[in-house]
């Protein structure tokens, strides 16, 4: 009669392998024989258990740089590694609002300037370049600010 169907919950394959070594020492049905097969069974699970731990569990606690649950600590890392790009792209988004505008406000000043230039006057000429230049400075400096596009 083979019985080792009964187990396998208890370490996968190890349990008909633990029925076959019973089997081969003790006779068919005893305690004993049951014994040596639960042994065994445990024995490879506790083996099985310890080298999941090592090579899955390990790397996954060193992914996630915490010393508690690998998959939450690594959810949550990525959580804020989200949260953190999606504030990047709002402050993108704000001051791309706000050199606009700026640049809103200073192209009146800069149209100012250019009629400034066409002056007889050499003091109101020598003014609107002034105006001119200060004007392309801050725009020049409006293009700097500009942050840069992320990697796809």
């Amino acid at each position: 009669m083979r019985h080792d169907f009964i187990l396998p919950l208890i370490a996968g394959a190890a349990v008909p392998l633990g029925h076959a070594l019973a089997c081969a020492v003790l006779p068919e049905g005893t305690a004993a024989s049951w014994a040596l097969v639960v042994l065994v069974g445990v024995l490879a699970a506790a083996l099985i258990h310890r080298l999941l731990r090592r090579w899955l569990v390990g790397p996954l606690r060193v992914l996630a740089g915490a010393p508690g649950d690998p998959l939450a600590a690594l959810d949550a890392r990525l959580r804020r590694a989200a949260g953190a790009e999606a504030r990047l792209a709002e402050l993108e988004q704000t001051t791309s609002a706000l050199r606009h505008d700026l640049r809103g406000i200073l192209s009146p000043a800069l149209l100012t300037a250019d009629r400034l230039l066409q002056s007889q006057d050499p003091a109101t000429r020598r003014a609107g370049e002034v105006v001119v230049r200060t004007v392309e400075r801050a725009n020049e400096r409006l293009s700097a600010t500009k942050l840069a596009a992320p990697d796809a």
